[in-house]
């Protein structure tokens, strides 16, 4: 029992050091991808992300590991392809990020220790004011769906925290507003008429809407949406969520 215990723990730490240099990693990323001249600067640089992932293949996710290396695989040459390159790659370390365990409650250690320390000192409101992003969801002719509720409590409470508290039921035409802290938010469309969100490492099923005939999501209001590159039907997609920005998840039924 001691040697699982001290293997545990040492898997912990690990996991909490590859979440920081994964953290630094994408930090030094962003920066770059404004910046690159050429090809050869982005493949440079993709050489210490192979390192990290090397030294802590251990403790990330193999699913998350392989959508990484699948993404270095697929770069080609060209500004065009290596900037759509930049943004994949930021979106997968993101994933990664909060998909490393390291035993915090809300998947990503870092967004629970800044959201517990903002509600202990009652700074939540001031910092979610100057750092939250609109996700606007929009439903059109389906049923009047109920929330699942399979959710436990400890995660109703930590997403009502960072804004994604939505009304139950969830109104079949209609439109709600969230304001949430900035993450990387999964659409997964993938499951027919059930509809599932991550955000904070904890995926949340909406419910069943049944007779599903479209989901969107991009940035923007409904109006500038794209509904046929924005569409997520029958996949999963994964968006940053940037401070200050509005998106739009609209779900449209069969008799729209």
């Amino acid at each position: 029992m001691a040697i699982a215990e001290k293997e545990k723990s040492k898997n912990k730490k690990k996991g909490k050091k590859a979440k920081l240099a994964l953290l630094r990693f994408l930090k030094k990323l962003r920066v770059a991808c404004k910046t690159f001249q050429s090809g050869s600067d982005f493949f440079d640089i993709l050489k210490s992300l192979k390192s990290i992932l090397k030294l802590y293949d251990e403790v990330i996710p193999s699913t998350n590991l392989e959508e990484i290396n699948e993404t270095i695989k697929g770069i080609e040459s060209g500004k065009k392809a290596i900037d759509q390159a930049c943004k994949t790659l930021q979106l997968d370390i993101e994933k990664t990020i909060s998909a490393i365990p390291v035993g915090a409650g809300l998947g990503s250690l870092l967004t629970s220790t800044f959201i517990a320390a903002a509600v202990v000192t009652g700074a939540a409101v001031g910092i979610f004011n100057y750092t939250a992003a609109t996700i606007f969801v929009n439903t059109r002719a389906c049923q009047e769906v109920s929330l699942d509720t399979r959710l436990e409590p400890w995660q109703i409470s930590a997403l009502q925290v960072v804004g994604f508290d939505l009304p139950n039921p969830i109104p079949g035409t209609g439109e709600m507003k969230l304001r949430v802290f900035p993450s990387v938010v999964e659409v997964d469309a993938s499951q027919g008429d059930l509809l599932y969100l991550r955000a904070y490492g904890i995926r949340f099923p909406l419910g069943d809407f049944r007779g599903i005939s479209n989901v969107i999501f991009g940035e923007g209001k409904a109006a500038d949406l794209d509904y046929v590159q924005d569409s997520v039907m029958l996949r999963t997609l994964s968006k940053q969520i940037e401070r200050g920005e509005t998106y739009t998840l609209v779900v449209e039924c069969l008799s729209f």
